[in-house]
């Protein structure tokens, strides 16, 4: 189980899960000129626009969102993980409370932590936890800038003896054979699964996958409100261009985003052509991830 534990989130979301205003004191800190921002987009690019009233609430909805990425709403889903007969338990964006090492620990489940530096693998040794990933910056999701041919070596020499996976574009049998000989255990591997038939990926979604080469990603924090790889298209365009507000810290770009992503999917699944553009903004499913 890989569990999203940020370090760091916007002061609202805290507040509101330990109770301060729920659900209405994260919303009123989502700036009105970015909700004008997303009506603006949709009417740009011919999308329908949803109720969005219900978009706001269903951005912080149990479905990864909102309160869910709090200390509070992580320590649920730790809980409800170690409640299960898992192998492993990962925490991402950060280190792990200590809260998760003992609770892990107690039943005999090993920690991971993902990291992007060495300077976070020696703060997630002293945590406690069994085991490193790192994850370079060609990783798909939330990731940082090294790139994995240097990161790997680097962690691999600053945590030994503790086992290392290696992690960020690593998708056939080549890559992880260069991954062992850099020094790690084993690897870790995400995006290539997101085209497989078990996925829950949007089928438009996977369309586009499958087509991009590797010149067609981009970090951006336009999805959750920090830096993550995806695949470049209107919507990461959009808010890096000249026009936007600029993202929103986590999580509240989340609220905005996921709303959003959920209509724009639902658009694309009907065969909504979009407007004539370019390649990368060609039709709703552009929007996506």
């Amino acid at each position: 189980m890989d569990v999203l534990v940020p370090a760091k989130i916007d002061d609202s979301a805290e507040r509101a899960a330990r109770g301060e205003g729920g659900l209405d004191t994260m919303l009123a800190a989502v700036p009105e000129q970015h909700w004008s921002f997303l009506v603006d987009l949709f009417g740009r690019y011919d999308v329908p626009l949803p109720d969005f009233e219900k978009a706001k609430r269903a951005g912080t909805s149990a479905r990864g969102a909102g309160t869910q990425v709090t200390a509070r709403g992580a320590t649920e889903l730790i809980d409800v993980s170690l409640a299960h007969p898992i192998g492993l338990i990962a925490s991402a964006l950060g280190t792990p409370p200590p809260l998760m090492v003992e609770r892990a620990k107690e039943r005999g489940v090993p920690v991971a932590a993902l990291v992007g530096t060495a300077e976070h693998a020696r703060r997630q040794v002293a945590a406690g936890v069994d085991l490193i990933v790192a994850q370079g910056g060609e990783a798909g999701g939330h990731t940082g800038e090294i790139s994995t041919m240097v990161l790997v070596p680097e962690v691999v020499d600053t945590v030994a003896p503790l086992p290392v996976l290696a992690a960020g574009g690593i998708a056939t049998g080549r890559q992880m054979a260069a991954a062992l000989a850099l020094g790690a255990s084993g690897v870790w591997c995400g995006s290539v699964w997101l085209t497989t038939e078990e996925a829950e990926t949007p089928p438009q979604v996977k369309e586009k996958m499958l087509a991009a080469t590797s010149r067609d990603t981009v970090r951006s924090r336009s999805r959750t409100g920090k830096p993550a790889r995806q695949l470049r298209s209107a919507w990461t365009d959009e808010w890096e261009g000249p026009g936007s507000p600029g993202a929103l810290g986590m999580p509240l770009q989340m609220i905005i985003a996921e709303g959003a992503m959920r209509q724009i999917n639902k658009v694309a699944e009907t065969g909504n052509p979009g407007p004539a553009r370019s390649p990368t903004t060609s039709s709703a499913s552009a929007w996506a991830r």
